[in-house]
């Protein structure tokens, strides 16, 4: 369930919130990365720079942050602006499909723009 704290911080939302914390658990596991530990925003905007990997799969571990900062926003604002439901199956499909779009976008400008 996303949290319904009234004091909000993008640490909070991001970072610290039960909600938060598994579905980063869950991308972890999903990118066979270890156990995702931040305690900061910029620790999740930086994950990439301390992975191990080629260049290119740090890329796709930039877009997949990306689009988990997305999600978690967007299920949020669904949740307390529209009295939305929301899963951990429904926010973990949106992240995989939106990162499997991005990392195919990625590629063909990689491929066809100069």
């Amino acid at each position: 369930m996303v949290c319904v704290a009234r004091i909000k911080t993008a640490e909070h939302l991001f970072l610290t919130c039960g909600f938060a914390q598994t579905v980063w658990h869950l991308v972890s596991q999903w990118c066979k990365l270890p156990p995702i530990y931040a305690f900061q925003v910029r620790d999740l905007l930086d994950l990439h720079l301390y992975i191990d990997g080629s260049a290119k799969s740090k890329k796709v571990i930039q877009a997949i942050c990306h689009m988990v900062f997305w999600c978690i926003w967007r299920c949020q604002n669904e949740v307390v602006l529209n009295q939305g439901q929301t899963s951990m199956q429904k926010i973990m499909g949106d992240v995989k499909g939106l990162s499997s779009q991005t990392v195919e976008l990625l590629n063909f400008l990689c491929y066809h723009v100069s």
